[in-house]
């Protein structure tokens, strides 16, 4: 389907990652804020997706976190890009992680050199944390956060005199967490339900110019799953997210709040066990755009022999359009 990163959904364990990557100065790639040893699972779909999911043209990366920790450790480490230190315990029905991390891209730098003019090379500090409570043996509690501060500056082309350099500075301050919950009431029906919340604020000056974007957003998901038979199941959810941006260069500045509400259902259908259908659809509302979107899916999946599979997804597909036009998008009002 091809896309960039803007037209892919980052998940962690059902909420929406606002910013998956690290920001960076114009023109200069950026990696992932987590790392793959924070989860147990992840599921990337290149193409068509589930039904709970949208708001994505390209591609969905669900993410989910791990549980409880297999035992209580202690790490710590250093490479040429910073230091880290990392620990986690296992009490008898709980279980957590924390990790603190300093970079500092100087040392790098040093020995492996980049076309890119740093006068002030990226560094920052960061930690994250989770706790998982299994109170039962069919309940599960996930709390997670992340934290991270990072400054950077480069030297860009002066556009109206070639020969000279006009300084970009970036400071970042980033913080997401999520909450989860599941219980499994018998061996007919799972409930499922789940919160987060992050933050976002990227402060620049473009030579004497200063410059802010900032985003922060809250969503909740509840969905249930009910067993029918052993063949077929059924999914029902729903899905609220409010997200705001606000974005200054100099003495203009733009912003817009954006209110959204989903709903979903997907049947999981296997006749015969090298089979399996998933048929569903999802509706969307844009409170911002004032308009309604009904997208149905389908998928499927043969088995094909004893390691492989081949599957088949397609469907409709809904994206809101680039926050540069969204800004100039005027709430509705009556009359």
């Amino acid at each position: 389907r091809g896309g960039d990163a803007s037209e892919a959904a980052y998940l962690i364990d059902g909420p929406v990652v606002q910013n998956a990557f690290f920001s960076g100065p114009p023109g200069v790639s950026t990696r992932g804020r987590f790392g793959a040893f924070q989860f147990k699972g992840v599921s990337f779909s290149s193409g068509g997706y589930s039904a709970r999911y949208g708001q994505a043209l390209s591609s969905v990366l669900e993410l989910n976190s791990l549980d409880l920790p297999e035992q209580s450790t202690v790490n710590l480490g250093v490479n040429m890009a910073g230091v880290y230190a990392s620990g986690s315990k296992l009490w008898k029905k709980s279980g957590g992680n924390a990790t603190a991390y300093y970079n500092n891209l100087q040392p790098f730098y040093g020995v492996i050199k980049t076309n890119v003019d740093f006068y002030d090379v990226p560094k920052g500090y960061g930690g994250s944390a989770y706790y998982a409570w299994q109170p039962t043996k069919n309940s599960l509690l996930k709390v997670n956060a992340a934290g991270s501060q990072f400054k950077s500056g480069i030297a860009v082309p002066n556009p109206f005199e070639p020969d000279k350099s006009i300084r970009y500075d970036l400071q970042n301050n980033n913080y997401t967490s999520a909450i989860s919950f599941r219980h499994n009431f018998d061996t007919k029906f799972t409930i499922y339900a789940a919160g987060g919340y992050s933050y976002n604020k990227d402060e620049s000056a473009f030579d004497t110019i200063p410059g802010l974007q900032q985003d922060e957003r809250m969503q909740a998901r509840v969905e249930g799953k009910y067993y029918i038979n052993s063949r077929l199941n059924l999914l029902l959810g729903t899905e609220l997210q409010r997200f705001e941006v606000e974005n200054q260069f100099g003495i203009y500045e733009r912003n817009f709040t954006e209110n959204m509400i989903a709903g979903y259902a997907e049947l999981e259908y296997t006749p015969v066990y090298w089979v399996a259908v998933k048929p569903g659809v999802r509706y969307e509302r844009s409170g911002l755009l004032q308009q309604d979107n009904i997208a149905p899916r389908l998928a499927l999946a043969l088995k094909a022999g004893r390691h492989g599979q081949v599957s088949l997804a397609g469907g409709m597909f809904y994206q809101l359009p680039d926050y540069m036009y969204l800004y100039t998008v005027k709430p509705y009002e009556e009359g």
